[in-house]
């Protein structure tokens, strides 16, 4: 009688390990994204997607936690506002330049998806973002293909966020 019972606790545990890591749960969720402003912005989506947003917020299905890059800008002026998911799920001026650039990387062809995505989801955006935000505008001198470069090759360095020299 005891060993039928620890089979069948031992089976419902197999069924349950099973379940769980199968697809039968869902990967995809819907978030709610915002904006800087109520205005009319376009939205760039590392996912290849692109859209017309009316309005200061937008919902958008996506990956749970992998790093998906939002650029969106506003069709009537020049502000840029981005978002690094899981990160944030608002769009910023500040998190422009960390989205841009993992936008960039996301839809480059330098290696295949597999790679791509393993390369994506290790590095540490966060911590980017957070060194691109103590940089405030002095971000934007910065050389965005050096950084991409050093991103897709697993080199980065906090010291690598520094300002080109203009000669």
């Amino acid at each position: 009688m005891k060993n039928l019972f620890y089979n069948r606790l031992f089976c419902l545990f197999i069924f349950a390990a099973f379940f769980s890591s199968c697809s039968f749960f869902p990967v995809h969720e819907n978030v709610l994204f915002s904006l800087p402003e109520n205005s009319q912005w376009k939205v760039f989506v590392s996912s290849g997607e692109e859209f017309l947003v009316d309005g200061n917020s937008f919902t958008l299905s996506v990956v749970r936690n992998e790093p998906l890059a939002l650029v969106a800008r506003s069709v009537s002026s020049v502000k840029s506002a981005g978002a690094i998911y899981p990160i944030n799920e608002e769009l910023t001026e500040g998190h422009s330049f960390p989205a841009q650039v993992l936008y960039s990387l996301a839809l480059s062809s330098v290696n295949t998806d597999e790679q791509k995505m393993y390369c994506l989801s290790t590095f540490n955006w966060k911590r980017f973002e957070e060194e691109c935000e103590k940089m405030g505008e002095n971000v934007w001198k910065v050389n965005k293909e050096v950084i991409m470069k050093k991103i897709a090759g697993g080199t980065f360095k906090k010291s690598d966020l520094k300002i080109e020299k203009t000669k």
